[in-house]
C-alpha cells in the first residue's frame, strides 16, 4: 500500500481500509469532502519518527525541496533544551490529515481555522470531533506528498501546532515557496507568545486537522 493516497486516488483505500485503521464511512466522508471542495484530505503513512530524527534522514540525502537548505533544521535541533519535543515520537500508521484548500479566498481560511486564535481554534476543532494534527505528522506529511505528487502543501499558510518550544512559544510550519526567488523551502518558527491572545496576528495561521481513529 502506498505511503500516500491523494484526493483522487483516495476510493483505493476501500480495498485497504483495515489496515488503515479507519472505517469505509470514515473515508468516504473525506472522499466526498474532497469532491465537494469543502476539505484536501490525504491518507498518509507515518514512520512513527522524532521530529529530529525526520529532519536528519532528510537531509542527510538531499536539500529537502529542491536545492534549497533554508530550512531552520540547526536552531531546533542543536538545543538539548528543545529536545522533549524535538525527540517525541507519534504513533506509526496511516492518518487521514486535512490539508485545507489551498487557495486564499476568505472561504478557504475559514476552513482553515485562520484568523482566530489558538485557543479559538481548539475549541472550533473540539465541536468539530476531531484534533489538531502532530507536528511530526504533519512534518512527514509534507515531504512525503512532495516526493510521491510533486504538490507542495503549506504554501499560502501555516499549519499552527499544539507543540510548544521550551520558552513557550506554539510552532508552526509551512511558508514552503518563497514568491521571491521561487525556491521551495519549510521552515519551522515559533509564535510570538506575546501575539497569542490576539486574533489580528492570526492571518494565514490555521491547523491541518487528524481524523480519530
Amino acid at each position: 500500500m502506498k505511503n500516500v493516497i491523494t484526493v483522487f486516488d483516495m476510493w483505493r483505500a476501500y480495498e485497504y481500509y483495515e489496515k488503515t485503521g479507519y472505517t469505509l464511512k470514515q473515508l468516504t466522508y473525506c472522499i466526498d469532502e474532497n469532491r465537494r471542495l469543502l476539505a484536501n484530505w490525504y491518507l498518509v503513512y507515518h514512520s512513527g519518527r522524532s521530529f529530529k530524527k525526520i529532519f536528519s534522514d532528510r537531509f542527510e540525502h538531499s536539500f529537502g525541496f529542491g536545492k534549497s537548505e533554508r530550512f531552520m533544521k540547526k536552531e531546533w535541533l542543536s538545543h538539548s533544551n528543545e529536545s522533549f519535543w524535538v525527540d517525541k515520537e507519534e504513533k506509526p500508521g496511516y492518518y487521514l490529515l486535512n490539508f485545507g484548500r489551498e487557495r486564499e479566498e476568505d472561504e478557504c481560511r475559514k476552513l482553515r481555522f485562520e484568523s482566530i486564535t489558538f485557543s479559538q481554534q481548539e475549541s472550533v476543532i473540539s465541536s468539530l470531533k476531531k484534533r489538531r494534527a502532530p507536528l511530526n505528522v504533519v512534518t512527514e506529511a509534507v515531504f512525503s506528498i512532495y516526493d510521491m505528487t510533486g504538490v507542495l502543501l503549506l504554501k499560502g499558510w501555516n499549519h499552527l501546532s499544539d507543540t510548544r518550544t521550551y520558552d513557550g512559544r506554539l510552532l508552526y510550519i509551512g511558508n514552503t515557496a518563497s514568491k521571491a526567488s521561487g525556491e521551495k523551502i519549510m521552515n519551522i518558527f515559533g509564535f510570538p507568545k506575546k501575539q497569542e491572545s490576539d486574533p489580528k496576528h492570526y492571518f494565514g495561521f490555521g491547523a491541518v486537522l487528524v481524523m480519530e481513529k
